[in-house]
């Protein structure tokens, strides 16, 4: 049986999404690093011990220190946590700024969006920080920058950042529709295979909609849920299976507006 169901009906229908920290397992890079790799501090490891490898600093003759991530997809950022080194140092989180960047921040025709200008500095060891955009800004790179060095031993450093936001799909976009093939299941190999943290429909889609590779998905819910984002022409590959159900994204039937 084929049924056509709208995206914003299977969100309502399933539940909402529970906030999602957009900057976790993304690239990282910096403008410099001292031991600890840029990747340290949105891991998913959030000790705030140096000792714990999970803590970022700039070089002490970084004069012009950032960090920074790419979401890899389109986010409307709305809120940034940073949470400062808990052992020692945490007064060096201080005088930071929050921009997103529509496209990689070394190209010269890229140009910043303020999210928001912290002027103060963290009062407590191990404390998050969370700063909410003065407006919601848009964009792929979310970069953190110090913007007033103190000393020669004052550095930007942080042991955890998060990003949270909408994130903004192609599929989005164009306004497609879900199509449900209802006990099918494509045999073509998996764009990506999820088994944690999707425990209904709604969250699979949501998985897809992120993915600007996901044209569709397959998800069985028994024994346990298991979520399989696919790519390119589904349908050909549609063959019967009870345990599955498959919804390939098709474009929209009438002019979006």
């Amino acid at each position: 049986m084929l049924v056509f169901i709208s995206y914003f009906i299977l969100w309502l229908v399933d539940g909402s999404e529970a906030e999602t920290d957009l900057a976790r397992g993304k690239p990282a890079s910096a403008s410099s690093y001292h031991n600890h790799p840029p990747q340290a501090v949105n891991d998913g490891n959030t000790d705030t011990t140096w000792a714990s490898n999970s803590c970022f600093a700039v070089q002490y003759a970084d004069y012009d220190p950032w960090w920074q991530v790419d979401l890899q997809v389109k986010v409307k950022v709305t809120k940034v946590k940073v949470t400062a080194r808990s052992e020692c140092c945490h007064k060096r989180l201080h005088d930071f700024s929050i921009d997103v960047y529509q496209e990689q921040p070394s190209d010269q025709h890229s140009t910043p969006k303020l999210c928001y200008f912290y002027s103060e500095s963290v009062s407590r060891p191990g404390e998050t920080v969370t700063v909410t955009c003065s407006r919601p800004v848009t964009g792929r790179f979310v970069r953190i920058s110090g913007k007033n060095k103190l000393n020669h031993n004052d550095v930007l450093q942080f042991c955890d950042l998060q990003v949270f936001g909408e994130a903004i799909s192609t599929h989005f976009d164009s306004c497609s529709s879900l199509v449900q093939y209802k006990q099918q299941h494509s045999s073509q190999t998996p764009l990506k295979t999820i088994s944690e943290g999707i425990d209904n429909t709604a969250a699979c889609a949501v998985a897809c909609e992120r993915s600007e590779s996901c044209t569709g998905f397959n998800i069985r819910h028994l024994p346990a849920t298991v979520c399989e984002l696919l790519q390119g022409e589904i349908t050909p590959s549609l063959q019967a299976d009870v345990q599955w159900d498959s919804y390939v994204y098709r474009g929209c039937f009438s002019v979006c507006e």
